[in-house]
């Protein structure tokens, strides 16, 4: 069964990239929608890290609406989809993790333009996937300054 992943700054506009990768699929697929980040090297913040609250302080509820009608629409298609983060910095990290994650493919934004992280401690992913050896589908990307997130979300929701 195919996995792919898609990077996401958790924007509505990430979602673009999501929504194509359902478009292009005719079988069962699961996907991870990968977010990354370094940890604190606080003991207090790591002895009160959850994944699941970093998560939902950064989701949007116009990003949750918008993921919540896709899992419904693309219902038939999507066998798992999950956010995750990736916490690595290298190369080889971020090799493992594809590994461990058993990923087949990725969907990226064309132009090479970065996803727009906007906390401190946050990295660009997309870098690391393209020196990676899965198979990589180039998406056209909407960008923050032509685009309102609420046009987004129209779009998304309509096609």
């Amino acid at each position: 069964m195919r996995k792919i992943l898609i990077p996401t700054d958790l924007s509505v506009n990430s979602l673009t990239l999501l929504k194509r990768a359902l478009d292009d699929c005719e079988q069962k697929t699961n996907i991870v929608l990968v977010y990354g980040a370094s940890l604190s090297s606080s003991i207090t913040e790591l002895l009160f890290y959850s994944k699941e609250d970093y998560l939902e302080e950064l989701k949007t509820e116009a990003f949750n609406k918008v993921m919540a009608v896709i899992e419904s629409k693309y219902e038939d298609i999507i066998n798992s989809l999950t956010i995750d983060i990736f916490f690595g910095g290298t190369k080889n990290a971020f090799n493992n993790f594809i590994e461990g994650q058993k990923i087949t493919h990725a969907y990226l934004p064309s132009d090479g333009r970065t996803m727009r992280c906007k906390r401190k401690n946050v990295f660009n992913i997309i870098p690391f996937l393209k020196e990676s050896d899965i198979e990589i589908i180039n998406v056209e990307y909407p960008t923050a300054m032509h685009v309102v997130a609420n046009s987004t979300l129209a779009t998304l929701l309509v096609s």
